[in-house]
This record gives C-alpha cells, structure tokens and sequence, in this order.
C-alpha cells in the first residue's frame, strides 16, 4: 500500500458486499456522515485486503471501530483491537458485550476491570463455587431427611445403599 502513495498510482476500489441493516453504533448513537460506508467497507474486506480509517479527533473513528468490532463478533469472528495507549483500547471496547470481549492489560491501568481474563475466570470460579455449595447442601439435606426416616424404612440394605450413594455423591463434589 505505501508504495501506491510514492509512485502516485491510483488506489483500487476495495469491495464492498456489506449492506449496514443497523445504522446505530453500539452506544445506540447514529453513525454519521462517512462513518456507516466506512464500516461497510470494512465488513465487506477480503483477507488481503486492507482499510486505513484516518481522521482527526471527535470524527468518530473510535465509534468506527466498535461497530466494526461488534459485527464481526455477531459472525463469531475474533478481533484484536490494539494501541499504544490503554486509554485508546478501553474506549475501543466500552460498550462491547463482556462475555464476548477479552481485556489484556495490567489491571491498574484498565479502566473496567470486567473485561479482564482473571476477573472473567473469578466470575467463572464464584458461580461454579455458589453451584456446587448449593448441590452439598442439598445432598446433605438428603442425607439427613433419610436418617430421620430410618425408622420408618422397610429394608436396612434399601436404606444403607442410599445411604452410601448420597455419601458418595457428596464426596465427589
């Protein structure tokens, strides 16, 4: 591509197959101006193609590049949006779902901590955590509503393999 620039050739025309069908970016904003065929150019790209979005500040090339990013992710598609700056990444992906994007970055320089791997993984951790506290206890709930019935209970083997099986159970969670 730079060597269209030094030789003053013409730049070919990129494709463009991608018809928006939502014009919103992903705060619920409207794209503007020539934010909504920059996007479709970029949704319409083949893989050797390229797009470079240059523009000043406030033209909205960060607006750009989360509608793009949230496209693609809709076609379960991987993106990486990278800068040499957190701030710039942080407002790349604000407004992405969380499930769908991955922060990397020391911690203290991120601005929402939800986009993290080990916040992720920690929400992961607590929820399997809660679930498996919740099956104990009611296994064990089992457990002693079968000892309090014991009396009542017409065969002792009937009654220890339970016993044994919910025992068992409980173990192994």
């Amino acid at each position: 591509p730079v060597k269209f620039f030094l030789e003053k050739k013409p730049i070919p025309e990129l494709s463009q197959e991608v018809r928006l069908q939502d014009t919103k970016g992903v705060d619920g904003n409207p794209l503007l101006g020539s934010q909504i065929p920059t996007v479709e150019k970029a949704l319409s790209l083949k893989d050797y193609e390229l797009l470079l979005v240059i523009g000043p500040p406030g033209t909205g090339k960060t607006m750009v590049i989360k509608k793009i990013a949230y496209e693609l992710m809709k076609e379960h598609k991987k993106v990486l949006i990278a800068s040499h700056t957190n701030i710039a990444v942080d407002n790349a992906i604000e407004g992405l779902p969380h499930d769908s994007a991955l922060r990397v970055g020391i911690p203290r320089k991120v601005l929402d901590e939800r986009y993290l791997l080990n916040h992720r993984a920690g929400e992961v951790i607590r929820a399997r955590y809660s679930t498996l506290r919740s099956e104990i206890k009611s296994l064990r709930d089992q457990r002693k509503k079968l000892l309090l019935t014991r009396e009542q209970s017409d065969s002792s083997v009937d009654f220890r393999n339970e016993l044994a099986e919910i025992s068992k159970r409980i173990e192994e969670k």
